[in-house]
């Protein structure tokens, strides 16, 4: 069986959606808030691989007090979707199709022994 990067990422996509977050895996699709799945780092093993998505939770350039407001739940989701194989959220300008920026927090969602 061969790794399918674009089926990895639309399962994240569509777990996230499931959970009630709002999440793309197409940057030109971004409609805050939302969360951004990035194609996963993969890491070949013996009997599969694992994948590392880069997840963008991403808010509306409204200041700060209502992105705060808007990332809050998509961290939450985020977390509630998958546990503990969300790294810590850290802030972050996250870029746009069109050159500016928005107010996110990235995370790491690490799967592993993905058959290949």
């Amino acid at each position: 069986m061969a790794l399918d990067i674009a089926a990895l990422t639309a399962s994240v996509v569509d777990q996230l959606k499931a959970a009630g977050v709002r999440a793309t895996g197409d940057p030109r699709t971004v409609n805050p808030p939302c969360v951004l799945v990035m194609p996963p780092t993969i890491t070949t093993r013996l009997k599969g691989a694992d994948a590392a998505f880069v997840l963008y939770a991403v808010a509306g350039d409204a200041g700060a007090p209502a992105a705060s407001a808007a990332l809050s739940p998509l961290i939450d989701g985020v977390h509630a979707a998958f546990g503990n194989r969300v790294g810590p959220a850290a802030p972050v300008d996250v870029a746009t199709v069109d050159g500016g920026a928005l107010p996110g927090y990235t995370m790491t969602l690490t799967t592993r022994r993905i058959p290949t």
